[in-house]
């Protein structure tokens, strides 16, 4: 139901106008109507779970200066499972057990303080002064396991409507019927009594509702009332449910004749999705998406439009706190615009009140449990739709903008102001002029600037107005009642500076002026320097009394002007200004040359990082060089409003763009940085000529390692630098550099400690248990003949000693500098137990699959064996070999080569084999 909206113009501050070129304007024109704006588009969700909240004076205000107009209940998807007139506790003898397991019930009779009764419900309404919904229960009409539970569920829904006794105008078939997550959905037909399918269809939602409806309408009658009853749609063409996809085509038919009204739900934003702000801002257009779809379905079905709600709509996206931040206020502004403008004549946000989730949770206000907020303390999308039902008309008109970031949605008011919202949902503040036309501006406007607060980045759960900031973590500030307005006169253009991720609620007083005399004006604006060349000027302001207009790159703007007097504004930042009185009475042409301004500036050069001067700066401007003093700065005189630095200092560059707008006489820091060079460090090895990998290099105390190649990079800027180089097997390092270009550095280290490696064999036979003596160090060599001596110092001349009974005792010395292998043949003394017989010895087959087989061996004699790897594990062994042939099993080897090697006493002999299956 539409009414005529009168506004009381804010108690206001003057501040001075957005100082800037705006580029970006924004035209509203009361002549051209959009749509009267229903004051049920502010509405919100009393789900049942809310708890009493007519008891809550704190709160019952809040609501009131929301003024939501129109309150939901019971839900949600616990619509299918309500019973209105069920007592606490009490279950419908024909119930099934699954839907009570599955789906709780809900008693609609519960007095209980943690959830709303239905009369509570009504106590509510009557405290916030709102109108009702309310959605009954279709579920019952399918999961009912009476004989008729279509009749039985519309008759508990008739008899609702009687004892409602015409205190709520509009109800609801259901809730999101179409969904597999909705009881009723899907059925146990073993259960079912009147022949109903297993999954529900969209026909038999319309079939069904006609009984409801007709049951409805009836029990109003009895009553003497009127109520007007909806039907849920799909709202959109298709979906991966085929329920969804056919629901529309299949029950429009069936009952678009008698329906009052159509319902969509949607959360605009891609589900379970950590959105950023830019994603979520962009959605709310669907909503023109959601009306297009039913009304094409509507035709198709051979009807005409009809009534659309959209009764439950938020955001699905999770994971940084957005439902609760104020970028979900500037969407809730968006989407109640945009729902405006397409028409739809209800709306119910989900919803009042809820918990916390981490921040992933729909409520307006706080249900408990977050962090730094009491109980029932308002969201930041509390602020943005208060401000947005307080200054927003009753008639939607047309408004134009020229930048996408830019939203604009214009209203009257039916005492003559004028009512505009302006989003700014991009990440750049902007100079926006807003133009009336058919309107004749009063003496001020006004306006009011929310944004999100510093805390928690992108999505703050704080909203600034104004710049009164809230005085706990999340919310707006308590005296969001009494904060004045912003006021400017409008005479000389009618701008607003809007700060990025921003809504901004202005007022202009006024009145409409649909007279007919308008007159074609065109405007011609040209610059003129020192040097007295004239040309024109683009983007230069023609402001004709509050309407500001811009000029195209030829400096020319056309237009229409309503016959009177104004006062006329030539401007452009650079150039002096012209002001005059004008009377437009004809069409015409008119001329203006503004004369360039000139200023006196002093540059200041600074380092960024360190903001030190910079002194020797070589600057040119307009072809005249002049150099920075010891304190960074030089100055020039008479300089042009738009200028280009050209700069020059050996190492540095400029952190910025060289061009610069002057206002005037003034001093500019301008910021340069040091040109970073790729430093590069060799460390290598001075005897082995290879890099060193794992050095630490530090310059200044910071470090980078050296790569497998010995190589490490850094990128540095110009000058002097203390360098360590450091690596535990090498000595310490530390020296000077200078750096002024690319460079690289090579440094030979020798190593502090080095390993001496033994390799024993007697000809090609690896010798084990071999005593190697160096100094008083002693080790036994593997299995492979092998011993090592590792970290011995470097730059010493080394004794050692080699011993082993039936060989040669070997001694030497040697000079340690690297890491040094000696191959070392050991001599026997004596006849060894193989050594008459080792020719004889065969083993075969080789290579081996299964079993190798070992022949030759001294009989009565006993050996001991063992199988190594390549790399000198032992695998396997076996003992007390007394035959002269034996067989060994090696079918579980892995392929490979393996030595065999048997042992007598001192004496041993081995041999290579080959596994291979």
């Amino acid at each position: 139901t539409w009414s005529p909206k009168e506004l009381t113009l804010p108690e206001y501050i003057n501040v001075e106008k957005p100082v800037g070129e705006g580029s970006i304007t924004i035209t509203v024109n009361p002549e051209d109507t959009i749509a009267k704006v229903s004051p049920y588009v502010y509405g919100n969700n009393a789900n049942v779970w809310s708890s009493i909240m007519h008891n809550n004076p704190v709160l019952v205000n809040h609501i009131k200066d929301m003024n939501p107009q129109v309150l939901r209940y019971p839900g949600g998807n616990l619509s299918n499972v309500f019973f209105w007139d069920l007592e606490t506790n009490g279950t419908p003898d024909d119930m099934p057990q699954s839907v009570i397991d599955d789906h709780s019930l809900w008693s609609g009779q519960n007095p209980a303080t943690w959830t709303m009764s239905v009369d509570n419900y009504y106590r509510f309404l009557d405290s916030v002064k709102s109108e009702g919904i309310i959605s009954v229960n279709y579920g019952y009409a399918r999961y009912g396991t009476s004989d008729d539970p279509v009749a039985k569920a519309a008759h508990m829904a008739a008899d609702w409507v009687r004892y409602d006794n015409g205190r709520t105008k509009y109800w609801e078939i259901g809730n999101e019927n179409f969904g597999s997550w909705q009881s009723g959905y899907i059925i146990d037909t073993s259960l079912n009594k009147d022949g109903q399918p297993e999954k529900i269809n969209g026909e038999l939602y319309g079939r069904h509702s006609r009984v409801f409806i007709d049951s409805m309408r009836v029990a109003a009658a009895e009553i003497g009332h009127t109520i007007y009853i909806g039907i849920q749609a799909y709202e959109e063409e298709t979906s991966h449910d085929a329920v969804q996809t056919s629901w529309n085509e299949l029950m429009m038919p069936v009952v678009a004749d008698i329906a009052d009204f159509y319902i969509v739900h949607n959360y605009y934003s891609p589900y379970d999705d950590d959105s950023d702000a830019q994603t979520i801002l962009n959605t709310y257009k669907k909503s023109d998406d959601f009306k297009e779809a039913v009304y094409t379905d509507l035709e198709e079905a051979g009807y005409g439009p009809a009534p659309l709600a959209i009764t439950e709509w938020n955001i699905f996206a999770v994971g940084s706190k957005q439902m609760v931040s104020h970028i979900n206020g500037i969407h809730s502004v968006l989407v109640t615009g945009k729902l405006i403008e397409d028409e739809y004549g209800l709306a119910n946000r989900w919803d009042l009140a809820n918990g916390w989730s981490d921040g992933d949770d729909h409520g307006t206000f706080s249900r408990g449990g977050e962090p730094g907020v009491d109980e029932f303390e308002p969201r930041p999308v509390f602020y943005y739709l208060t401000y947005m039902q307080r200054y927003f008309g009753d008639v939607m008109i047309k408004s134009t903008e020229n930048d996408s970031n830019i939203v604009a949605y214009a209203s009257t008011f039916d005492n003559g102001p004028l009512g505009v919202v302006i989003v700014n949902k991009g990440t750049q503040s902007e100079t926006v002029n807003i133009n009336t036309e058919n309107f004749v501006p009063g003496l001020k406007y006004y306006w009011y600037t929310l944004e999100g607060g510093e805390l928690e980045g992108e999505f703050s759960r704080q909203v600034v107005i104004n710049g009164h900031t809230p005085d706990r973590v999340a919310g707006g500030p308590s005296n969001y009642n009494s904060i004045e307005a912003n006021a400017s006169e409008t005479n000389g253009g009618i701008t607003l500076n809007v700060k990025p991720y921003s809504v901004s609620f202005m007022v202009i007083e006024g009145e409409t002026d649909f007279s007919e005399t308008k007159h074609s004006v065109s405007f011609e604006i040209f610059g003129k320097n020192e040097s007295n060349e004239i040309f024109p000027l683009n983007n230069a302001s023609v402001v004709i009394g509050s309407n500001t207009y811009l000029t195209d790159s030829l400096g020319k703007v056309t237009v229409d002007i309503q016959e009177g007097s104004y006062n006329l504004i030539i401007r452009k930042v650079g150039y002096l200004t012209q002001t005059s009185e004008k009377i437009f009475n004809t069409s015409e042409s008119l001329s203006f040359t503004l004369n360039q301004e000139s200023y006196n500036v002093d540059f200041v050069f600074k380092e960024k990082e360190t903001e030190l001067s910079i002194d020797s700066c070589e600057i040119i401007i307009n072809g005249e060089t002049r150099y920075t003093d010891a304190n960074g700065t030089v100055t020039f005189s008479n300089l042009s409003p738009e200028i280009n630095i050209e700069f020059f200092k050996q190492h540095y560059f400029l952190s910025e763009e060289p061009a610069f707008k002057i206002t005037g006489d003034t001093t500019i820091i301008v910021y340069a940085e040091k040109v970073k060079y790729l430093v590069t460090f060799e460390i290598k090895d001075i005897y082995l000529e290879t890099g060193i990998w794992g050095s630490q290099v530090k310059i200044d105390g910071d470090s980078v390692s050296t790569d497998f190649q010995g190589i490490g990079r850094k990128q540095l800027t110009y000058g002097n630098y203390v360098l360590s180089i450091i690596n535990p097997s090498y000595s310490f390092f530390e020296t000077n550099i200078n750096i002024q270009s690319d460079t690289t550095f090579v440094f030979y280290f020798k190593p502090l400690y080095a390993d001496i490696k033994f390799r024993l064999k007697n000809g090609t036979t690896p010798v084990n248990k071999v005593h190697v003596i160096i100094n008083n160090d002693t080790l036994l060599s593997s299995s492979t003949g092998i011993a090592t001596f590792r970290d011995k110092n470097t730059d010493l001349t080394y004794s050692y000693k080699i011993e082993k009974d039936g060989f040669k005792t070997i001694e030497s010395e040697l000079y340690l500098r690297v890491d040094t292998t000696l191959n070392i043949q050991m001599e026997e003394t004596a006849t060894s137990t193989f050594k008459n017989q080792k020719n004889e010895i065969k083993v075969w087959p080789n290579p081996v699959n299964g079993r190798i087989n070992i022949s030759g061996l001294a009989p009565l004699q006993e050996f001991s064996g063992v199988i190594i790897t390549a790399q000198g594990n032992e695998i396997q062994q076996f003992n007390g070999i007394t035959s002269s042939q034996i067989s060994i099993d090696v079918e579980n080897l892995p392929n490979g080569v393996y030595i065999l090697k048997l042992i007598s006493g001192e004496s041993f002999y081995q041999n290579l084999f080959i596994k291979r299956k």
